[in-house]
């Protein structure tokens, strides 16, 4: 999966969310990238997670 696309689904998680922005969200959002689509590298998620998060 590219960076990209998995940007753009965070991004998309995290304006849908009703919850508050912090980094207890990162593991929820690892659980729904690999409930979706399977097999997916959950570091990479993570990480990119954890940037996109420390952005708000």
């Amino acid at each position: 999966m590219s960076d990209l696309i998995v940007k753009r689904e965070i991004r998309k998680l995290i304006r849908t969310s009703s919850l508050e922005v912090n980094c207890k969200m990162v593991c929820p959002i690892v659980k729904l990238f690999k409930m979706k689509y399977g097999n997916v590298d959950q570091k990479h998620i993570s990480s990119i997670a954890t940037k996109l998060i420390n952005e708000y």
